[in-house]
């Protein structure tokens, strides 16, 4: 049960996606999202804070990456443009949130008999068949140790 409550309490990399999406730069180039940052930062200690705000001002004040509409788009114009060296907190910050699930559709998707259809027992037993004594590697047989 603390295993499940661990696992979707962690939402702080949610509200790290918010730095890099990209209909908000113009919107973070007016007002810088600090709070962002921050949550960012305590969900990613081994961010340079200080730098990787000066990065995305860089970049929430530049029409080219204006243009991207998310974290993946931006990813590739800095990959494409040879930036990775020059943005490397924000590269750093994309490839774990490109990598991270936002959601896990999974577990909230209702099962079908959930949604009215009619679920049956299987008609057979789902336990696997026992093996087949002919299959048994003679060489294990071999091994085995003898009673006296």
């Amino acid at each position: 049960m603390t295993h499940t409550k661990d696992r979707f309490a962690f939402t702080k990399h949610l509200v790290s996606a918010t730095l890099l999406q990209g209909d908000l730069f113009q919107q973070h180039s007016r007002t810088f999202p600090d709070s962002a940052l921050e949550t960012t930062v305590e969900a990613y200690p081994s961010l340079d804070k200080a730098r990787l705000k000066t990065e995305l001002s860089l970049i929430y004040d530049d029409e080219e990456f204006q243009n991207c509409s998310g974290a993946l788009a931006l990813y590739q114009v800095l990959m494409a443009n040879n930036l990775q060296d020059t943005f490397t907190e924000t590269v750093s910050l994309l490839n774990i949130l490109i990598t991270t699930p936002m959601t896990t559709s999974e577990s909230e998707r209702p099962h079908p008999c959930e949604e009215g259809h009619h679920c049956k027992a299987p008609s057979q037993p789902l336990n696997p068949p026992p093996p087949d004594p002919t299959l048994v590697r003679k060489d294990t047989i071999a091994r085995r140790p003898r009673n006296p």
